[in-house]
C-alpha cells in the first residue's frame, strides 16, 4: 500500500497568540495511530486558562478526518494529549495527501461573555488625576481588535491598582527598553488577569521589575499590582489598559464603564482628565482646568515685592493655561499681548494698553483646548511700557 503525505502548512496568527504569552503554552503534536495510515493529532496547554482552537485539514485528496475536516474546539487548562483529529484515507487502497493549519488563542470564546453591566474602576490611586491621552478607536494606534483599549499618560514608577479583581494568567516584567518602532511590540512588560466571566484585562508598558503579583494569585479590585513605565511599543511613559473577550475569529477589545470620583458611571473619552476613585476612602478635593472659569478669579490680585522686574505668569492645571500679570515695579505698567494659538482659546480677550498696577500681580486670561483630544500648544509675545 503507498501513503503519501505531506507536510505541513503550519498557520501560526502570532498578533493574537504572542499577544498574551511570548512562548506559546500550546503544542500541537502527532501521536502513533494504532492503525497504519492513520495520523493521530493531540494539544496540550500548560497556560493557567482555556485556549481555543481552529484546525484545518486543506489540500486534500482521498483523504477523511473525524471528527471534521474543519473544526473549533477548546484546549482546556492543564490539558495533556487532548485529541484533537484523526486523518486517514477514504480509500485505504490509494495514496492520500493533505496538508494541516491551525490558529489558537487565549480564552473559551463559548463560554466567554463580557458583563456589560460590570463598572470598572480607573487603574491608578484614589485621588491621583490622569489624562487618557488615546481612548477608543484611537486614530494612532487604538484600531482594529485593539478599537477599545485606553492610554492613560503617568509618569514611570505611578502605582497601579487591578481595575476588577481576577486571577493572574501573565506577568512579564523583565523587558527594560521601548520605543515608537514596531521591533518594540513584543517587548512590553505586563500583567494579565482573568475575570469571572472569561474576558481578561491587560495592563501594559509597565516598568522593568514593575509587577507585585505572581500567575495564579488572585487579585480584588483596588489590589496594587505594579508600576507604570514605558517598555514595549510607547511613545512615552503611560499605561495601556483594555479587557478583551476570546472570539474564534480573534481576539476583540471590549468597551467598559467606569466610575467616575462623583460616583457617575461613564465612559472615558480621549484628552479628557479622570481621577481614581475607590469605594469607602477619604474624601478629596477635585480640581479640571475644563471647568476654571474667569468669575474664579474675578477678585483676585496679589501684592509684590519691588524687584523692578515685569513677567507674565502661568499656572497649568491639566491641559488648561491660566496667566497672570507681575508688576513688580513701583510703578503701573502699560501691557500688550500678541498671540499665536493652535487647538487653543481665549476664554477671556485682553484689551490692548491694559494697566497692571505698581506692585500688583492680576488675571489675565484663560487658554483652553478646543478639542481636548488634539494636541496644542501657544506662543505669546508681550510688550510693557512703564507709566510716569
Amino acid at each position: 500500500m503507498n501513503y503519501k503525505l505531506i507536510f505541513f502548512l503550519i498557520q501560526f496568527f502570532l498578533w493574537i497568540t504572542a499577544s498574551l504569552f511570548a512562548e506559546s503554552p500550546i503544542k500541537i503534536y502527532q501521536k502513533p495511530a494504532t492503525r497504519k495510515g492513520e495520523f493521530n493529532y493531540y494539544a496540550s496547554n500548560s497556560a493557567p486558562l482555556d485556549y481555543w482552537l481552529i484546525f484545518k485539514v486543506i489540500n486534500a485528496q482521498n483523504t477523511q478526518a473525524s471528527p471534521s475536516m474543519e473544526l473549533k474546539t477548546i484546549i482546556p487548562v492543564g490539558a495533556k494529549d487532548f485529541p484533537i483529529i484523526n486523518i486517514r484515507a477514504e480509500n485505504p487502497k490509494k495514496a492520500f495527501q493533505f496538508q494541516i493549519s491551525y490558529k489558537y488563542s487565549p480564552g473559551n470564546p463559548l463560554t466567554a461573555i463580557h458583563n456589560d453591566n460590570y463598572i470598572y474602576h480607573f487603574p491608578f490611586a484614589h485621588g491621583t488625576k490622569r489624562k487618557l491621552s488615546q481612548g477608543y478607536k484611537g486614530l494612532y494606534t487604538h484600531q482594529g481588535w485593539q478599537e477599545f483599549a485606553l492610554d492613560f499618560e503617568m509618569p514611570e514608577g505611578t502605582e497601579v491598582y487591578a481595575a476588577r479583581g481576577g486571577k493572574v494568567i501573565q506577568v512579564i516584567d523583565h523587558f527594560n527598553e521601548g520605543g515608537a518602532s514596531a521591533s518594540y511590540a513584543e517587548k512590553a512588560n505586563k500583567v494579565v488577569l482573568l475575570h469571572d466571566d472569561g474576558t481578561y484585562a491587560s495592563y501594559v508598558h509597565l516598568k522593568l521589575k514593575g509587577s507585585l503579583v505572581k500567575e495564579g494569585e488572585e487579585i480584588k479590585a483596588g489590589d496594587l499590582i505594579g508600576y507604570s513605565g514605558n517598555t514595549g511599543m510607547s511613545q512615552g511613559p503611560h499605561l495601556h489598559f483594555d479587557v478583551i473577550l476570546p472570539d474564534f475569529e480573534g481576539a476583540k477589545t471590549v468597551p467598559t464603564k467606569f466610575l467616575s470620583h462623583d460616583n457617575q458611571v461613564i465612559e472615558p473619552e480621549t484628552g479628557k482628565y479622570y481621577y481614581g476613585f475607590w469605594e469607602n476612602k477619604e474624601t478629596f478635593e477635585t480640581r479640571f482646568g475644563s471647568e476654571l472659569k474667569p468669575e474664579d478669579y474675578a477678585d483676585y490680585s496679589k501684592k509684590l515685592e519691588k524687584t523692578d522686574k515685569f513677567e507674565v505668569r502661568k499656572e497649568v492645571i491639566d491641559d488648561t493655561i491660566v496667566l497672570f500679570a507681575s508688576n513688580y515695579f513701583d510703578r503701573d505698567v502699560k501691557l500688550d499681548c500678541f498671540f499665536q494659538l493652535q487647538n487653543k482659546q481665549k476664554v477671556v480677550e485682553i484689551p490692548a494698553d491694559l494697566n497692571i498696577p505698581a506692585l500688583s500681580e492680576i488675571f489675565l486670561t484663560i487658554l483652553k483646548p478646543v478639542n481636548p483630544a488634539k494636541p496644542g500648544g501657544y506662543r505669546l509675545r508681550y510688550t510693557y511700557r512703564l507709566e510716569k
